[in-house]
């Protein structure tokens, strides 16, 4: 989220460059029944709608949109160089 305390945090150490984000948007067509509880999945929704992403320079935010245009869920990643102010990880909003 955009006050850096969401369910991910990427570690600055020996790999900290390296590593895919990946995004699921599995419902811009139909719905389909299962038990939305799969471990590395942050949230998991029931629901019509599309992810929109938008990314202006080092910054990408992305939300999910339902169908009436409402945002049910949202992330941001920033990609920076330095540690932030407070701690030792960088912190993927």
């Amino acid at each position: 989220n955009s006050l850096g305390d969401g369910e991910y945090r990427k570690y600055h150490g020996t790999y900290s460059h390296n590593g895919t984000v990946y995004a699921v948007c599995g419902s811009s067509s139909r719905l389909t029944e299962g038990s939305l509880d799969h471990p590395v999945m942050a949230t998991s929704q029931l629901r019509m709608g599309s992810m929109v992403i938008d990314i202006d320079g080092d910054r990408l935010d992305a939300r999910f949109l339902d169908i009436h245009g409402e945002v049910e869920d949202s992330f941001t990643i920033l990609k920076r160089d330095e540690l932030s102010e407070n701690s030792s990880w960088i912190r993927y909003e």
